[in-house]
């Protein structure tokens, strides 16, 4: 998500809202990426050992804080997704999707491509979407498209773009419709979905924005974390994680090895963006959420 803040803070991207139809209102491009590193394999194994040596105290408490790091993720996404494949496996050519993948500078699949996984990126903004694909041209593993994803077609653009058929993992943040793409999902069934919540929220509460509601940078968007793990526990997943900027929740598929994702107790973050107790400015529209 483009954080709009009502304090200032570092921000990912821009703070314009997602236009609200696919691919169309260009805005100038941004400016053209680096080449794509040539990153080793083993990048994730040391990456997940560097984590875990900084962690120090938390090491050794079952829980995945002290795997939080980032190298491309927008906050510890990268330590909490390599530890997690860690515990309860990947395959052997393992894959991913992600939308919407911005430039594809900062995401939760980033590290993911670089160390040569087979994988797809969408991002609705067009101006976007162009980094992103020349971000991955030289990529032979990666395809990007610049797409609107919708509940309506989320399998359709899974096989049109050869998604693999065992998905390791599945990132989804399109600032709104997370909830109701999740839940229209059939034609894949991902070993690990990170997907945004909102934690502004609270813990408790089952609330869901309704389909087709365009963010514009205020705190309305998306849906708790409880409306999100009671969706998870009906397709088959356990809630394992959330990390500490109170932003994505981590699915592990009911039939791996979940419990080894889980610490002592299992805690649903309050909003916290940057690390700092930031969040957005409150939405003065009048809108309400739906309770599922």
């Amino acid at each position: 998500m483009r954080r709009t803040y009502d304090a200032p803070a570092p921000r990912r991207g821009s703070a314009t809202p997602r236009p609200g139809s696919a691919c169309s209102s260009p805005s100038p491009p941004p400016a053209d990426p680096p080449p794509l590193p040539n990153a080793p394999s083993s990048v994730l194994d040391a990456a997940r050992k560097a984590y875990a040596a900084l962690a120090g105290p938390l090491v050794g408490q079952g829980g995945l804080s002290a795997y939080e790091g980032r190298i491309h993720s927008q906050n510890g996404e990268d330590g909490v997704i390599a530890e997690i494949l860690e515990r309860i496996g990947r395959h052997p050519a393992p894959s991913f999707v992600e939308f919407g993948a911005e430039t594809g500078a900062q995401g939760n699949c980033a590290l993911l491509a670089e160390a040569g996984w087979d994988g797809v990126f969408w991002e609705l903004d067009p101006p976007r979407a162009g980094v992103l694909a020349r971000r991955q041209a030289g990529n032979p593993k990666v395809r990007t498209g610049c797409e609107k994803v919708t509940a309506q077609n989320i399998d359709q653009l899974l096989e049109r773009y050869g998604a693999a058929r065992e998905l390791d993992v599945l990132s989804i943040d399109i600032d709104g419709d997370d909830y109701w793409v999740w839940q229209a999902l059939r034609a894949r069934s991902p070993r690990l979905v990170v997907i945004e919540y909102n934690a502004l929220l609270g813990a408790q509460a089952r609330l869901v924005q309704p389909q087709g509601q365009v963010w514009t940078g205020s705190d309305y968007f998306g849906a708790s974390a409880a409306a999100l793990q009671a969706l998870g526990s009906r397709k088959g997943y356990e809630l394992v994680y959330t990390e500490m900027a109170g932003v994505n929740a981590f699915f592990v598929r009911r039939d791996l090895d979940w419990r080894s994702c889980v610490g002592e107790r299992l805690l649903v973050r309050p909003v916290n963006y940057s690390l700092c107790g930031l969040h957005h400015p409150p939405d003065s529209s009048g809108r309400t959420y739906l309770e599922v």
